[in-house]
């Protein structure tokens, strides 16, 4: 796969979640912590799930990007597994495709949150956006990194992907359960 390309199309999701964030911000605290159904999250426990994942992915991503060779080649490696598992991240038209059990400790349902985690998530996308930038110098299909599962690894760039598809599933999780809170008002 050509790398070049795939870190562009990586750097367009974080993007587009960039805007999302930024529309978030502008709307009303309680409307953000507004469950859009019993049992749902509203949309900050959306960015608080995703900020626990960050608090693993982060340092994985660093520990790797360090370990990669340095390489100037436009070709990476892709993992069959890694591709699949982050291609099943996306969202469908209709939402979720294939809806997923949430580790307890990543459940963030109840959170007491405020909009300060949205500036915290978008610390965390600054740090992510500058180990993409690094990917590009670096073989990111060489390296594996540690994943929550203890005993699977994926290639750097199917990590890169898997997380940041996981974000773009969440931030239009967010996105909806915004909606829904403010349909009915």
């Amino acid at each position: 796969m050509n790398k070049d390309l795939f870190l562009k199309d990586l750097s367009r999701k974080l993007s587009e979640i960039d805007d999302a964030l930024n529309k978030f911000s502008r709307e009303d605290e309680e409307a953000l912590q507004q469950h859009p159904a019993e049992g749902n999250w509203s949309a900050l426990e959306c960015i608080e799930h995703l900020h626990r994942y960050n608090a693993f992915y982060l340092p994985e991503f660093q520990k790797s990007i360090h370990k990669a060779p340095l390489s100037s080649s436009d070709e990476m490696k892709r993992g069959r597994f890694g591709m699949k598992t982050a291609k099943s991240m996306l969202p469908g038209e209709k939402g979720v495709n294939n809806p997923m059990k949430t580790f307890k400790s990543k459940n963030s349902l109840n959170s007491n949150l405020s909009k300060a985690i949205l500036d915290q998530f978008r610390q965390e996308q600054a740090e992510l956006r500058s180990i993409i930038d690094s990917a590009s110098m670096r073989d990111i299909g060489a390296v594996k990194c540690k994943t929550t599962l203890p005993l699977i690894r994926f290639r750097l760039g199917d990590a890169l992907e898997f997380i940041i598809n996981h974000q773009v599933r969440h931030v239009a999780q967010a996105q909806r359960a915004l909606d829904t809170v403010l349909s009915f008002q």
